[in-house]
């Protein structure tokens, strides 16, 4: 796993297998799936946001974040999903 700080309260957590997490207030809040991983599911090849309540600073991480990707759709999630790729691996 690597970790990149992307600013005092964002961080994004990048594994092996191309999955990335990004934490913000080390609160797991968004993610990015790879096509290539096959072990998450319908979440494969797309960007993840919680669904559950977040801050305006954490919507504000995520939003660019996603936007730093060049994408705009972000599928919602239940939280526990975006927690399950920490677990995983």
């Amino acid at each position: 796993m690597k970790t990149l700080r992307l600013s005092p309260s964002m961080t994004e957590l990048q594994f092996a297998d191309g999955i990335r997490v990004l934490l913000s207030y080390d609160i797991p809040v968004a993610a990015y799936v790879p096509a290539s991983v096959t072990d998450v599911g319908s979440a494969r090849g797309r960007w993840l946001k919680s669904g559950r309540f977040i801050s305006r600073s954490s919507a504000g991480h995520i939003a660019s974040w996603v936007k730093r990707s060049g994408m705009d759709l972000v599928h919602v999630v239940e939280g526990e999903v975006i927690e399950a790729l920490l677990e995983d691996r």
